[in-house]
């Protein structure tokens, strides 16, 4: 009995070995995830549509502002007068207008023997570019408006001050950026996956993203897969087999630190550079470098498929 025993508990053991071993190898394999990874956020850049000196900063650099917030005020004396000077023309021109439109009705009445057909005409013609003269009054008149409008400077997203250069009593000068905001509606992760990973991943599918800094996980959905992606490592243009980027929304939640960017697309780092950034970015302690093992993943709970040809090797252009 006790052989038996013992080659049952043998066998109980190396088919739960296999099994357990077989889970391990479809889970590294097939399931959909990756280490190779970035948190990214699109950056909006800030600069004054006028010119002139700043009277008021109400923001601080890494300050959190929300859509329509003011950021600051340009010295506006110089187009208060200009919306004066404009409100002065317009009124000068809609009272030529008025004079000319009288003149050409007055002649419209009066017979061919008071007055010639050419007289008539023109009179018509004075008033029509009167009319005009006037209507030109009134679009420089609201373009001064708008300039004096526009030396109020609010936020375009809800996001956070960052790469601040300016300050009270600076001269800003129009399209020169002076600061910039990360858009907080806009985090992502874009992961890359392997190619036996990317049949099981479906748009609009749920997904799980855990990050170096020990932050709870953040919960997210498949938004989209791209056709393919470019290899940065080649001097040359190529396609890489093997791999596809999907682009994955992080719902209302934010990474918890966020750092200065000046550029279009904001990357908080990599598969390996992930964890390292978020630290840098919030001033803490950055944990040590180049162990892929502690890289940023992204685990799917529910199967995941996208629409994507396949992937082959092709001879590049002599």
């Amino acid at each position: 009995m006790r052989t038996i025993a013992r080659v049952l508990l043998t066998l109980v053991l190396a088919v739960a070995a296999c099994a357990g071993g077989y889970e391990l190898w479809n889970y590294y394999l097939f399931s959909p995830w990756t280490r190779d990874a970035r948190v990214q956020a699109d950056v909006v850049s800030i600069a004054p549509d006028v010119a002139g000196y700043v009277d008021d900063l109400r923001v601080k650099d890494n300050q959190f502002v929300h859509k329509g917030d003011i950021l600051m005020l340009i010295d506006q004396a110089r187009y208060i007068r200009a919306l004066a000077t404009a409100d002065a023309t317009v009124a000068a021109r809609k009272a030529d207008m008025d004079n000319a439109e009288q003149q050409a009705a007055r002649r419209a009445k009066l017979t061919q023997i008071a007055i010639s057909d050419d007289a008539r005409e023109t009179a018509i013609f004075t008033a029509a570019s009167a009319a005009a003269t006037y209507q030109q009054a009134v679009a420089g008149r609201s373009t001064a408006q708008l300039n004096l409008d526009r030396t109020v400077v609010r936020a375009p997203v809800n996001g956070f001050v960052t790469n601040l250069t300016l300050d009270i009593g600076q001269y800003a000068s129009v399209g020169t950026k002076v600061m910039a905001l990360i858009d907080s509606d806009s985090y992502r992760v874009t992961g890359y996956f392997e190619e036996p990973k990317v049949p099981v991943i479906k748009p609009g599918e749920e997904a799980d993203i855990y990050l170096l800094n020990g932050a709870p996980p953040l919960r997210g959905h498949v938004q989209s897969i791209a056709r393919g992606i470019t290899d940065r490592d080649k001097s040359r243009r190529s396609r890489t087999p093997g791999q596809c980027e999907s682009d994955i929304r992080v719902g209302s939640a934010r990474p918890a630190h966020s750092g200065a960017y000046s550029h279009r697309s904001c990357t908080y780092g990599g598969a390996r550079q992930l964890g390292h950034d978020l630290y840098r970015c919030g001033g803490g302690a950055a944990p040590p470098m180049g162990d892929s093992r502690g890289a940023a993943q992204m685990a799917s709970r529910s199967a995941m498929t996208p629409t994507i040809e396949g992937y082959r090797e092709e001879p590049l252009p002599p």
